[in-house]
């Protein structure tokens, strides 16, 4: 059995290297055929206007004209009927290289697509050896399992992660759209203090009355942001010990009123800058979920690499 897995090993690993080799072969033919491509378009633009002046000069029926001022008429029609040729074998060259390159493509794709799906082949392999190690080198499978432990423990936690970015995103638009709506108010009201009139009054308000509706949708979005960022927390301070702390306290910031209280134009100023400050928070929350994904991401190739190690090196 360990002789067979060890020959299945040896096996996979040549045909990985193999597969290697020809993924290069392969982007490197693709950027020589795109090279091609863009030489042929460029040629058959030359070879259309070389024909289109041959063209041109045969239908042009004042000989005598151009023997006089350009030389023989004759002459002329040779000379240009020589440079569509020449254009025309450059296009032709241009068109075999390009389908050369392709055919030589598709065969490299054809060959990577008959040795069929490596990570997959891997992964079984692995699965394999390491129920084949159950029996023969028990530390090395139980160190192989808590491997695997903590990496269940990782992809919950980027789950987790990503969660609570999605919520942090959404955060972020109710914010936007309430900003939007204030800087228009801003404006309305500033134009009310040159004596805008009614139309401006009106659309003050209306802007003001579309910031008020969004005051519900973002103590709800904040509300399921911290939520999520909890579930977050709790994995890190508790099991992976990534950070010290990863706490957001949301203070009870909004107003009853929100909106009815703004009566000019520094009113709506102060609410603006009253927003900045959560909406600030949550920015550098998203950016420290990044952070802790990525984090969490470069671990996970860590671990997997201890566990191959540990898998292939076992009895």
């Amino acid at each position: 059995m360990r002789t067979s897995l060890q020959q299945q090993y040896e096996h996979i690993q040549t045909e990985r290297l193999y597969m290697s080799q020809l993924q290069r072969e392969q982007t490197a033919l693709a950027k020589r055929c795109d090279h091609y491509k863009k030489e042929v378009q460029i040629l058959q633009r030359e070879h259309e206007k070389e024909y289109r002046d041959v063209e041109a000069l045969q239908r042009f029926s004042l000989k005598k004209f151009v023997k006089q001022k350009i030389g023989s008429w004759d002459t002329v029609i040779d000379q240009e009927l020589t440079e569509a040729f020449e254009a025309e074998q450059r296009l032709k060259e241009a068109e075999h290289q390009l389908k050369k390159c392709e055919e030589q493509y598709d065969d490299v794709t054809k060959r990577i697509a008959s040795i069929g799906d490596m990570d997959e082949r891997y992964k079984t392999w692995l699965e394999a050896k390491a129920l084949s190690i159950m029996t023969t080198d028990q530390e090395a499978y139980e160190h192989a399992q808590s491997i695997r432990l903590q990496q269940e423990e990782l992809h919950h936690l980027i789950e987790q992660i990503q969660e609570a970015h999605a919520a942090g995103v959404h955060v972020l638009h109710v914010f936007d759209k309430m900003f939007k709506s204030l800087d228009n108010a801003s404006g309305y009201s500033m134009l009310d203090m040159f004596g805008g009139g009614i139309i401006s009054t009106a659309l003050k308000h209306s802007e003001m009355q579309a910031a008020e509706n969004e005051t519900l949708p973002l103590r709800r979005a904040l509300r399921d942001y911290e939520i999520e960022l909890q579930d977050v927390q709790k994995i890190i301070e508790q099991e992976m010990k990534i950070v010290p702390s990863f706490a957001l306290s949301f203070a009870d910031f909004f107003f009853d009123g929100f909106i009815f209280d703004f009566l000019v134009h520094q009113k709506i100023q102060e609410h603006t800058e009253t927003l900045q400050k959560p909406y600030q928070q949550v920015k550098k929350m998203q950016a420290e979920l990044v952070k802790q994904k990525r984090l969490a991401d470069e671990r996970l190739l860590q671990l997997q690499e201890q566990y191959e190690t540990i898998i292939i090196h076992s009895n």
